[in-house]
């Protein structure tokens, strides 16, 4: 899948191919679609790119479920809060 619906039905097809025989390009595929949602959940998409991958978000369920489980995680880890140190005497 183009992530952000760039690429020409053709080239989709070609690039399909090559994940299925490539293991490095099916990881590398995979670590640019983690970064991408990640920018994305943290609002660091150019407007173009967002309203690309919004584009992309409507056909497809898996990353739209994936997008949600980042949106997740983000609140989670931004509603925790961070212990203060104690000091050596409070201990």
């Amino acid at each position: 899948m183009s992530l952000l619906g760039t690429l020409s039905g053709a080239e989709l097809d070609r690039l399909e191919e090559r994940c299925f025989s490539d293991n490095e390009l099916f990881e590398d595929i995979g670590i640019a679609e983690d970064e991408l949602i990640d920018a994305y959940v943290r609002g660091r998409l150019a407007p173009l790119e967002r309203e690309q991958f919004e584009k992309v978000l409507t056909r497809s369920q898996r990353l739209s479920e994936r997008v949600h489980y980042g949106r997740l995680l983000r609140e989670r880890a931004s509603s925790r809060v961070a212990p203060s140190p104690r000091s050596w005497w409070t201990a």
